[in-house]
Order: structure tokens, then sequence, then C-alpha cells
């Protein structure tokens, strides 16, 4: 069984901003060598997160940057996604 810890480093150019990094963690996973297994991605940063999203609306990004400080979700009567 191999494996191993991989990194790369992503540069932001906002306080908030949601960055594309599947091209990144396919490139890491290709240049392993490994063909099968699974992988983890991890941020250890206490202000940065991973999230996970199909990319298919950028409106998600929109609303999901725009809920940080927002009020609460449930007082919120609606967002630009149509989902």
């Amino acid at each position: 069984m191999g494996g191993g810890v991989m990194r790369f480093e992503i540069q932001t150019q906002r306080r908030e901003q949601m960055v594309e990094i599947t091209r990144e963690i396919a490139d890491v996973v290709a240049a392993s060598g490994i063909a099968e297994g699974r992988v983890l991605v991890f941020c250890p940063h206490t202000t940065a997160a991973v999230t996970l999203n199909e990319a298919a609306d950028p409106d998600v990004r929109t609303d999901i940057l725009e809920g940080l400080f927002a009020e609460p979700a449930r007082t919120r009567a609606y967002f630009i996604t149509g989902e």
C-alpha cells in the first residue's frame, strides 16, 4: 500500500474568495503514480476551508461568499441560484 503527503499552495487575491483547485489535486494525484485509492484534501489554516461544490453554477460561489456575513439563512428571502 503506497501513499504519502504531497502539498501545493494556493495564493488568493481577496480576503474572501473561493478558488477552484480540482486541476491542482488531479496533478498531485497523477504525479504520485498511484492509480487507485482515496485522496484527503486538508487545509491547516484556521481561517480557510475546503468546500465541495459541483461548480456548474457560478452563482453558488456568490451565494456562499455573501452568506458568510449575511443574517442567518432562515431569514433570507432569496439566493441568486435557482436551486
